[in-house]
């Protein structure tokens, strides 16, 4: 048994985050791995930071501050007890939070092997713009093993200044795979040879073992879940189409209140209520990379519309399952809405990766 140390970003109140971080603890646990979760919280994802956050177009006049920023600061703290409660029954932390890098550095919690895991860890837009040393395993000292399971860039391109310093930091890692095909094209390009494309850690998990942490609700007999993370007016128009020609009625997750009109809005609901929300659904309508992905692993009709940036997640996965052309770029292509997924097909080629993805933890078990 190694005693694995995962770091990821798990202190958001995203449900593809904390969910994609208990898959892998899980995953490496019943593997019979003793496993933590680095408790790192930088001041940027802290609530004092967050909470009453205004983006600077909506700060004058103060009349349209103030209507933003009260419905938004009562779905943060919604967001934040779902992160806590979440984490807190499922997740195990470190008993230290850990702050900055400077704390990892003065007391650093040990184990065999220090593991990232997914969901854009190397994206420095997440970072103020700055490359987060503490995701590359910085604070370690040079003898450590370092390892990357699915690690994600999030998007395409850095400048090269961000490259050189992500190449130094990641050529000291001894294992390292990514979430993304285009993240493979990055190693390369930074000269680090030897990486994978896996599965994200959510896809680990099979339905069952997901159904075994889903919350029982009332939901409609037959309904169209619309996940609409960029809050983009043209999920809804889309939703509404295609519920009114199949008879479904609408489910919404309602991020700030943003509702739909005559559909069942829930705002904030639980991870474990995300799951069930997923495996019900006769359709999904999203712009979310864990929205499909989900969808995907319980074997649901979907459409994907392009998310403002950080699309190559969302063509990463759709072209493995070999359905490129979900990602709908245009509204009226009901060829591709109407046409059915043929979960045969795709199950051969989630079941062939996920062994591809049990040889690769096995060879970071074994560093």
């Amino acid at each position: 048994m190694k005693k694995i140390g995962i770091l990821t970003y798990h202190r958001v109140f995203n449900f593809g985050s904390l969910l994609q971080t208990y898959a892998l603890q899980r995953y490496l646990e019943n593997k019979g791995q003793a496993v933590e979760v680095i408790d790192y919280y930088p001041e940027r994802l802290q609530k004092k930071r967050l909470l009453f956050h205004v983006n600077p177009k909506w700060r004058r006049p103060i009349w349209k501050m103030i209507v933003h920023l009260i419905p938004a600061v009562i779905t943060r703290l919604l967001g934040y007890h779902m992160m806590d409660t979440f984490l807190a029954k499922y997740v195990h932390l470190t008993d230290k939070v850990y702050k900055t890098e400077e704390d990892l550095k003065k007391n650093c919690p040990t184990y065999d092997i220090y593991l990232n895991g997914s969901d854009q860890v190397w994206n420095v837009e997440t970072a103020d713009g700055l490359v987060d040393r503490v995701f590359f395993m910085e604070f370690l000292p040079e003898e450590c093993v370092r390892a990357a399971y699915a690690g994600s860039f999030g998007k395409d391109s850095f400048s090269e200044e961000s490259l050189m310093e992500i190449k130094k930091y990641l050529s000291k890692y001894s294992a390292i795979s990514v979430r993304e095909n285009s993240g493979l094209s990055i190693l390369d390009k930074i000269g680090i040879k030897g990486g994978q494309w896996v599965l994200d850690p959510t896809f680990l998990l099979k339905p069952a073992q997901w159904r075994e942490i889903e919350t029982k609700t009332q939901l409609p007999k037959r309904y169209l879940l619309v996940y609409n993370l960029n809050r983009n007016q043209r999920i809804t128009n889309l939703a509404q189409k295609i519920a009114s020609e199949r008879g479904l009625q609408i489910v919404n997750f309602a991020h700030s209140f943003v509702f739909i009109k005559g559909a069942k809005n829930i705002i904030y609901p639980t991870p474990n209520l995300f799951i069930t929300l997923f495996e019900n659904a006769e359709y999904v309508v999203t712009d979310s990379f864990h929205g499909t992905a989900f969808s995907i692993n319980f074997g649901r009709q979907f459409i994907c519309v392009p998310a403002p940036r950080f699309n190559s997640r969302l063509n990463s996965i759709l072209e493995l399952i070999g359905e490129p052309d979900r990602l709908l770029q245009e509204d009226d292509n009901f060829e591709i809405i109407n046409r059915k997924i043929d979960y045969t097909e795709v199950e051969e080629i989630l079941e062939n990766e996920r062994q591809k993805a049990d040889k690769f933890i096995e060879k970071i078990i074994n560093l």
